[in-house]
């Protein structure tokens, strides 16, 4: 199991994707309209791929009067999601399993919000707001989400819509 000291030295250090974004439907949907993409993740400093590390990124587009979500995770041991970013602006969380004294406890967190990881309970449920990103958006998502999570690779974003229409779905 992955702890908080594991989870932020993964986050801090220099990232890539090693696959180049590619959008496919999502296995599992509940509605037909979602896409994925998934990548292993390499360590820029050895130049080796991280096991069990990956960005997995998921979008559903606009459907009448429903906004769009996008959501960006960097994962460990493929179920222990280290750092997020979630663009869904009718998403509502309620911080009650994780960051205990941090500023947003016990709080509603909606709409556009990062996850990180805290030191009890679910360790990466806890939620804060963040500004300046849209649900209209998804690559100013996308380069957020690289920033923050030092992967040096925001330049190789393809939008899901295009890369969708253009049939580059289901190369997956």
């Amino acid at each position: 199991m992955i702890d908080v000291a594991e989870a932020a030295r993964i986050l801090a250090a220099d990232k890539s994707i090693v696959r180049q974004m590619s959008w496919a439907p999502k296995l599992k949907a509940t509605e037909p309209c979602w896409y994925q993409y998934e990548s292993a993740v390499s360590d820029l400093a050895s130049a080796q791929t991280v096991e069990g590390l990956l960005v997995r990124c998921l979008w559903r587009p606009r459907i009448r009067d429903r906004p769009g979500v996008f959501a960006c995770g960097l994962f460990a041991e493929v179920a222990s999601r280290i750092y997020a970013i979630d663009v869904g602006p009718l998403d509502d969380h309620t911080n009650n399993k994780a960051g205990r004294g941090r500023p947003f406890w016990g709080k509603h967190v909606g709409g556009i919000h990062e996850h990180t990881w805290s030191d009890d309970g679910e360790r990466y449920g806890y939620a804060e707001p963040i500004n300046g990103l849209s649900a209209d958006d998804p690559e100013g998502t996308w380069r957020e989400f690289c920033n923050r999570a030092h992967l040096r690779c925001a330049h190789l974003f393809v939008h899901p819509d295009s890369a969708v229409n253009a049939g580059q779905a289901g190369l997956f």
